[in-house]
């Protein structure tokens, strides 16, 4: 529907600026680096939402108002902005609900899972390797949960708190855990139901090193961090 009087100022942003490198983005990848997009939510309390895609050039793709999806007395948040592939979206808001949009299309949103029965969080979501369920943290477990919000499995982190992140790796048997409360990562086997090493934290297992300064299991190296991504290689980002 068309904005009506001074409605445009204040559901719009009146500025969003974009800034990027061109040759950071392409290094060894080449022009291709550069030639694909991003995807954000943007939101302001009590008043609008939105989840947004834009070229890396600036040029906006699309733009999917998100403001009352959830159907609460509140501008839904999300949280969670992921992508099934390219040109499918997976986004949580702040109470559990999992959406995917099918941005290049410009269709609406369409909920895959109510998780605010079982008390989901946003701060994450995954799709299940057979694409049946989805995967997210849940206070100091996560849990797997199927389209119509019925929860499959559910797994304990010890000394794990303020879970904000989980990540499914090598087929869904390997889980690598961000748990905010006590500022570590936690690497988690799920046939065992146990974990196979902590970094970071007071409950940490493994010894690190940063600039050459070495830090025994139990210091704390970082603190409160969010996501923690295993990207390859032996590799994690915080």
């Amino acid at each position: 529907a068309a904005l009506v009087g001074n409605e445009s100022s204040r559901l719009l942003p009146k500025r969003v600026s974009l800034s990027f490198s061109a040759s950071e983005m392409e290094q060894e990848i080449g022009a291709d680096g550069a030639a694909g997009y991003v995807v954000f939510s943007l939101f302001r309390p009590s008043v609008a939402s939105y989840l947004v895609v834009v070229a890396c050039n600036g040029t906006i793709a699309r733009v999917a108002p998100t403001t009352w999806v959830d159907g609460g007395s509140a501008p839904s948040r999300f949280e969670a902005v992921k992508m099934v592939d390219p040109s499918t979206v997976l986004a949580a808001t702040t109470r559990g609900q999992v959406y995917t949009w099918a941005w290049r299309s410009g269709g609406d949103l369409e909920r895959v899972v109510d998780g605010t029965p079982w008390g989901a969080s946003g701060f994450d979501v995954q799709l299940s390797v057979d694409g049946r369920s989805v995967w997210q943290p849940n206070g100091s477990h996560f849990v797997r949960a199927t389209r119509n919000g019925t929860v499959e499995a559910s797994y304990l982190v010890p000394n794990c708190t303020d879970m904000n992140h989980v990540q499914l790796v090598e087929n869904e048997t390997r889980a690598v855990v961000s748990c905010r409360g006590e500022s570590s990562v936690v690497s988690y086997d799920l046939d065992e139901r146990a974990a196979t090493w902590v970094a970071g934290g007071a409950h940490g297992t493994l010894a690190l090193k940063m600039d050459g300064v070495a830090y025994a299991a139990g210091q704390k190296l970082w603190s409160g961090q969010h996501n923690a991504e295993y990207v390859g290689e032996d590799s994690y980002l915080l």
